[in-house]
């Protein structure tokens, strides 16, 4: 893996909406572990944490996986 030493900043194909607008989103993945977004010309940005991320990302599947698991069990009752 190459070590990320400066910014990288990339235009995604995802749509939010800003103020009314829809805008493409930006991602920026800041050295030190930290990634932003913010809508397409917009100062405005939001900053997490890349173990932040990761650890959402677990609770999801967790959650979704429980959640397939209880709506299985409620068919084989029916």
């Amino acid at each position: 893996m190459t070590p990320l030493n400066t910014k990288v900043v990339r235009k995604t194909d995802v749509v939010v909406r800003d103020g009314g607008k829809l805008r493409d989103l930006i991602v920026t993945i800041y050295p030190g572990g930290t990634l932003g977004l913010r809508p397409s010309k917009t100062r405005r940005e939001e900053v997490i944490s890349l173990a932040a991320c990761y650890d959402k990302a677990v609770k999801n599947r967790i959650l979704k996986a429980q959640r397939e698991k209880l709506e299985a069990k409620k068919a084989r009752k029916r």
